[in-house]
């Protein structure tokens, strides 16, 4: 794929398998992460710091509290609580996909330091 020119963007990769793609496609910045809908996926996590170095940021990651998801909230709660780690241990940005969690979601990155970048935010 051309990226056209003077056109920049952040491609986020949201689980392993896109983490593998993304490592090999062709744009200028690059995010990785275990978006919430798949954190029932940690075995993941352990490999998603090789992925990091060079990195523009750490995610999609967060949290999302639909009806359909909340059977693994509390392990949405500890995938996102790693990522913001790894966010402040590699200083990149996080980018944050929330869904009537953000009351969780303000107490995790309360104090954290880690700069929060949010996509597609639904308030209501």
């Amino acid at each position: 794929m051309q990226i056209p020119e003077g056109m920049r963007f952040v491609s986020s990769a949201i689980d392993y398998l896109d983490w593998l793609a993304l490592r090999g496609f062709a744009c200028g910045k690059k995010a990785y992460g275990l978006c919430p809908m798949r954190a029932n996926q940690t075995a993941d996590m352990q490999k998603l710091p090789e992925f990091l170095s060079g990195a523009a940021a750490v995610g999609e990651t967060g949290l999302d509290f639909r009806l359909q998801y909340m059977q693994f909230a509390q392990t949405q709660i500890e995938v996102f609580k790693k990522h913001v780690s790894l966010a402040k241990d590699f200083g990149l940005p996080v980018v944050i996909h929330c869904v009537n969690a953000y009351k969780q979601l303000a107490e995790i990155l309360e104090n954290s330091g880690v700069v929060a970048v949010f996509h597609s935010p639904k308030f209501f």
